[in-house]
C-alpha cells in the first residue's frame, strides 16, 4: 500500500527563511482568531516565516502571539508561498 501511495507523492522541504501557508481545516478557529464556520472561513492562512527545521517533515513557524497554536507543523499542513509578481 506504500508503494501505491508514495508514487505520486513529492517530497516537500523547507529551509530556515522560507514563508509558507498554513493549511486552516484541522486547525480549532477558536485557537486561530479565525470566524466560526470553517466553511467559509479561508483555507489557508499565513504566510508564516519557518524559523527552525525540526525534522525532516516538522518544521517551527514564526506564529503570531494573538494566535494560540502550536508552533510546529507536519509538512502536509503547509504548503510554499509564491510571491506575487
Amino acid at each position: 500500500m506504500r508503494d501505491v501511495y508514495d508514487r505520486n507523492r513529492v517530497e516537500q522541504t523547507f529551509e530556515v527563511g522560507d514563508r509558507l501557508y498554513l493549511t486552516t481545516p484541522q486547525l480549532d478557529p477558536k485557537h486561530t482568531g479565525l470566524p466560526n464556520s470553517t466553511k467559509f472561513g479561508p483555507k489557508w492562512i499565513g504566510p508564516y516565516t519557518v524559523t527552525r527545521k525540526v525534522h525532516n517533515h516538522a518544521y517551527n513557524l514564526n506564529i503570531q502571539a494573538g494566535n494560540k497554536l502550536h508552533p510546529v507543523f507536519n509538512t502536509g499542513s503547509l504548503k510554499p508561498y509564491n510571491e506575487p509578481t
